[in-house]
């Protein structure tokens, strides 16, 4: 396969000129280029850590935030197929709580509209929990993470119709996959998913091996209280850790909450 040499360093050093911290610079970056299916050109450029001076390389890992929804369906739309999951069934079916928005009382939400984002719910300022309280206490007036009910749209946002991107939505979903499989969440996705697509991806830190935790990458952001401001130098935010989490789930969920604000992460309680 003939390729043409001088797009190739003009394609380095234009991704070369990515990497740093100025202004859309970022602190690392992976790139591979596939041509009639075969792999023609890869580039792993920066820091995975940059206090720690650790630079990327093909076998770093990356939280893929919110691209992780995706499998999340993949396995909601499995378990359709096998008979397991109706997407126009009231959710609290499968929850074996009920969930209502109090601004529709009569209105059940359904599978189907959690994945589409027109549920009615809505993220607050938080939507994540430790693990030992249940995902019910986001919508109970005394639950932990009710916040005065800022989890559930007004009477404005229709149920159903009204689009808004709410990553509850997700969490929910995976409550329900743990409670129709009986499964837990990462677990089940491992198996099911992942293995099947041949990847070694995985959705809690503290079930990496050695050698993958130690090539971990750490997600930066410039900001401080949640404003983007490009003149600001990297903070790490995410996954930044002196030692790896226990594999006992529950502490190394609840150290991961307590490092997290307003992240997707595909960690769900029954």
């Amino acid at each position: 396969m003939q390729i043409i040499k001088g797009n190739l360093e003009k394609l380095d050093n234009e991704l070369s000129e990515m990497i740093g911290d100025k202004g859309a610079q970022v602190p690392a970056l992976g790139v591979i280029v596939f041509k009639d299916g075969e792999e023609v050109y890869s580039k792993f450029s920066g820091r995975r850590h940059i206090d720690k001076d650790l630079p990327i390389n093909e076998n770093t890992r990356f939280r893929a935030a919110s691209v992780s929804k995706m499998f999340t369906i993949f396995t909601i739309m499995q378990l359709v197929d096998e008979g397991k999951i109706n997407l126009d069934t009231d959710v609290s079916e499968y929850l074996g709580f009920s969930l209502r928005n109090p601004n529709f009382p009569n209105v059940p939400l359904t599978v189907r509209m959690l994945a589409s984002h027109t549920s009615s719910l809505r993220d607050g300022k938080t939507y994540s929990l430790p693990p030992n309280f249940s995902i019910e206490e986001f919508f109970l007036p005394n639950g932990a993470g009710y916040e005065e009910g800022a989890h559930f749209s007004t009477k404005a946002e229709s149920i159903g119709t009204y689009f808004k991107y709410s990553n509850i939505n997700y969490n929910i979903l995976g409550t329900v996959i743990e409670r129709v499989t009986g499964e837990r969440f990462d677990l089940y996705q491992r198996r099911h998913i992942l293995s099947q697509l041949d990847t070694k991806a995985d959705y809690v830190v503290s079930n990496l091996n050695k050698a993958e935790f130690k090539n971990l990458g750490t997600i930066y952001q410039k900001n401080i209280n949640g404003v983007w401001n490009e003149d600001f130098k990297w903070t790490s935010k995410v996954d930044d850790y002196n030692e790896q989490p226990s594999r006992d789930t529950c502490q190394s969920a609840a150290l991961m909450m307590s490092r997290l604000s307003n992240t997707t992460i595909s960690v769900t309680t029954r």
